[in-house]
């Protein structure tokens, strides 16, 4: 894991400092990271998380309690090994180490 702090959000930092980079990357969905040659955006399963929350928080009243898709999206961002998508990231994580795909984490 690797931070780079900037004063501001203009989307030279990221490319500056990501030149030469060509893998998965990792974030919270800033459109910054658009466009990079080379660069797979992976976003983040608490910034997704978050705008399920955002939309439920915005239903009308008398919707709240009613099924709909950004709860199925919560439940699958909820902070648990039980849900699908951590489940099946933890299963990445086991193979990558069985198979020693990378061998340095910057």
């Amino acid at each position: 894991m690797l931070f780079e702090y900037q004063t501001t959000r203009d989307d030279k930092h990221p490319k500056n400092f990501l030149r030469g980079f060509e893998e998965y990357l990792c974030t919270d969905g800033y459109g910054g990271y658009n466009d990079m040659h080379g660069v797979i955006n992976i976003c983040c399963f608490a910034h997704a998380r978050r705008k399920f929350d955002e939309v439920l928080k915005a239903l009308p009243k008398m919707d709240k309690n009613k099924p709909c898709a950004a709860q199925e999206g919560l439940g699958y961002c909820n902070f648990s090994t039980l849900t699908p998508f951590f489940r099946i990231n933890l299963e990445i994580l086991n193979q990558i180490e069985q198979f020693s795909i990378f061998s340095t984490i910057v």
